[in-house]
Order: structure tokens, then sequence, then C-alpha cells
């Protein structure tokens, strides 16, 4: 519900919402031999991220509108080979408010890449979940340690700030 309401701002102040979602194939060719490994461990047989199943799936309470941008990813991060950063940088974004799944590990991997791209993050703490409380928990304690004072906070801080309400005019140059 938080995300939803973050998302109904952001959409009122003409902000640019980009998804991200991981998208796998049945076969497993998007993998290394590692990552592969460490899937399976995890998730056993279950078809998590493969293309055409629920896994792959946006929530629809969080799909995207018409016309707005969803980036598919094949690593943990949303940088690592995908056309997010151009898409940031080509709209003149500077700063980014990561939202998602799982906190400590595709959440966080976005979150570092985007803070060493020099892009401003804020981690909205009541948007991102876990399957394991523990590692989100310890995930939350990294970023507070790690990012600038004010940057780990929640989505009704964010809204509050008027954060929301830095438009980027990006369109008009």
């Amino acid at each position: 519900p938080k995300l939803r309401e973050l998302l109904t701002a952001a959409r009122q102040h003409d902000l640019l919402p980009v998804f991200i979602r991981m998208g796998l194939d049945e076969q497993g060719l998007y993998l290394s031999g590692p990552d592969a490994g460490k899937r399976l461990k995890r998730w056993g047989m279950d078809k998590v991220a493969i293309k055409g199943t629920w896994g792959y799936e946006i929530v629809p309470e969080l799909a995207p509108l018409r016309g707005e941008l969803v980036v598919e990813k094949h690593r943990g991060s949303g940088f690592e080979g995908t056309d997010l950063d151009m898409i940031l940088r080509s709209n003149l974004i500077r700063s980014v408010v990561v939202t998602g799944v799982v906190t400590q590990g595709c959440v966080d991997a976005t979150l570092r890449d985007a803070v060493n791209a020099d892009y401003y993050v804020v981690a909205c703490t009541d948007c991102v979940a876990s399957g394991k409380r523990e590692h989100h928990e310890m995930a939350i304690k990294l970023w507070e340690g790690s990012l600038e004072d004010g940057a780990v906070t929640t989505s009704d801080q964010v809204i509050a700030a008027g954060a929301l309400h830095l438009r980027v005019h990006a369109r008009a140059c």
C-alpha cells in the first residue's frame, strides 16, 4: 500500500516512474553457472522471474500506465546490462527513489549501482521487502551507515518533505 501511495504521488507530480523487472527464460540462458546455482538453492524449482509466469509479472496494483517505462534486467542490479542509466541521464534525472524486492539482493544491488553512478539516492524502507526479515533489516542498517543523512526514510516522509515536488523539465530543454 505504501508503494502504491508513493507511485501515485510521483505520477501526480509528473515524475518519471521506471519499472524494473527480472526476466529470465525457461532454459536459464541468461544465467551464469554461479547464478544458476544460487537460484536453484534459493528457490528450488519455482518459476520465479521466468517470462510468462506469475513471478515475472508486475503486481497489478502497481502496474505501469500506458507510456511508462519497463526495464527488463537479467542480473540483480537494475543498472547491470540494461538501459536504465541512459534513460535516467537522457531525462536529466539525478535523483532516484529506490523501492522493490529483495531488499538485501536486487534492491541493494540497484541502490549501490545508483550511488556509484553518482545519483542522489533515497531508499524508502516501507517500500522494500524480503522473504527474510533479518536480511531485510540488515540491509537497511547498512544503508543507514553508508548513505547520506535522511536518504534512508519512509515513503510518508518523502511525500511530506515535498521531495516529489522537484520536477525535471527535460522535455522543455
